[in-house]
């Protein structure tokens, strides 16, 4: 990283801790100040790491299952950046020569400084040249559970005051 960056970096760290700062001197209640507490002293550790190149880094938390996404969530909902769960599905290609398709449905959210990932892998159909476009044999069974996987996330994180938005976040 460039000086140039690493100051800008530093720069707009600053300004995150000045604005918590602010919000746990603006005496909230007990839940918000802790969750403030708990990202001051993550975004010190972040500072730090970054001036000198030695510490904690961001974590990328792995999920498979829906459930102990949202429950992972749940624990601190508080702490999701600017409230916003990150939802998509994802195509990929698997098999010999690539001739299946994978739908996946994918989430992430920034929870303080880790990344927190929900892959929920839908199923997988053939991609058959023989067949119309977008009609492949079990195709209709990988989208209806994508579909369900999708309302459950947007329903789970609508629950916890999150908002689900299209797209995927990725760590730095």
């Amino acid at each position: 990283m460039e000086t140039r960056d690493l100051a800008h970096s530093l720069v707009e760290q600053a300004k995150r801790l000045a604005n918590f700062a602010r919000i746990l001197s603006s005496g909230h209640n007990h839940d918000t100040e802790n969750a403030v507490r708990t990202l001051l002293k993550r975004e010190a550790t972040l500072l730090r790491t970054r001036a000198t190149g030695k510490g904690e880094t961001m974590s990328k938390i792995q999920f498979t299952d829906t459930t102990e996404f949202l429950e992972e969530l749940t624990k601190d909902h508080d702490l999701v950046d600017r409230h916003i769960v990150r939802l998509t599905r994802s195509y990929r290609r698997t098999g010999p020569n690539g001739l299946f398709l994978a739908l996946e449905v994918i989430a992430t959210a920034k929870v303080g400084e880790d990344v927190v990932v929900l892959t929920r892998l839908c199923g997988q159909f053939m991609q058959n040249p023989n067949f119309p476009k977008d009609t492949h044999p079990g195709q209709d069974n990988a989208l209806s559970t994508a579909d369900i996987v999708m309302e459950a996330l947007e329903k789970g994180c609508a629950d916890l005051g999150l908002e689900t938005r299209a797209g995927v976040f990725h760590e730095e």
